[in-house]
């Protein structure tokens, strides 16, 4: 079955619960501390990854750039633990501007290029106003540019890059599923809200679609939590 990952989801750490539920996966922490490492190893401006996670939404929000990090670095964590009972997937889409955790998954970056070359690493201070700028000729907004999501093909020598893509990912999911026969894809979490693109994309009724949490048997207890403390909230 030709499967891909899915690397998406700007907003899915926006909700203090996820993010309280997310660190207590095992491969999330390890690489929130192996980041922390790199970040204070290259003498950086200090930032304490765990505080950002367990910080208030308020604080979580008071910088774009390390938000965007964060994500990028919890999804290479749950990427992790994907790929302990899973195989390698034929294909990787995601956004590669920003910080990307596809280009990790697909080999292109290491993990240690992830942190240092994040927006967070390289802006000492963030845009103040909300006009947008450019950034390698596009436009952004507060440091971030507008995605672009690309797919990247496993062959033997590793991920090369397959000629498809698009600021929208249910156009680049069409294209795989139409000229690659995708019978699977599988969105990296956190955020079962990904998932809106079954019903974006009803056409391709042939294309299974699953979050990597909700496939975990050992996760059975993340979103139930996360109910929990919407409700106790």
């Amino acid at each position: 079955m030709t499967g891909a990952v899915l690397f998406k989801g700007d907003n899915s750490l926006d909700f203090a619960e996820v993010r309280s539920q997310v660190l207590r996966v095992p491969e999330v922490m390890g690489r929130l501390q192996e980041a922390q490492g790199i970040w204070d190893k290259a003498g950086l401006e200090p930032v304490n990854f765990y505080a950002t996670m367990t910080a208030e939404n308020e604080g979580f929000f008071a910088s774009s750039c390390l938000k965007s990090l964060c994500l990028a670095i919890v999804q290479v964590g749950l990427y992790d633990r994907y790929l302990k009972k899973n195989q390698q997937p034929e294909f990787v889409v995601g956004n590669v501007r920003n910080d990307s955790s596809a280009l990790v998954a697909a080999g292109i970056k290491s993990f240690r290029q992830l942190i240092l070359g994040s927006i967070a690493a390289g802006a000492e201070a963030e845009v103040e106003d909300s006009k947008p700028k450019e950034v390698d000729g596009l436009p952004t907004l507060r440091g971030q540019s507008l995605p672009i999501f690309k797919v990247y093909r496993k062959l033997e020598i590793g991920y090369v890059e397959e000629p498809i893509e698009s600021m929208h990912v249910p156009k680049v999911i069409v294209r795989l599923a139409e000229e690659q026969s995708l019978k699977k894809l599988v969105s990296i979490g956190p955020g079962s809200v990904e998932m809106q693109l079954e019903e974006r994309i009803g056409i391709l009724e042939d294309v299974q679609f699953f979050e990597s949490i909700d496939m975990d048997p050992m996760l059975s207890w993340f979103w139930q939590n996360v109910d929990r403390l919407n409700a106790i909230a």
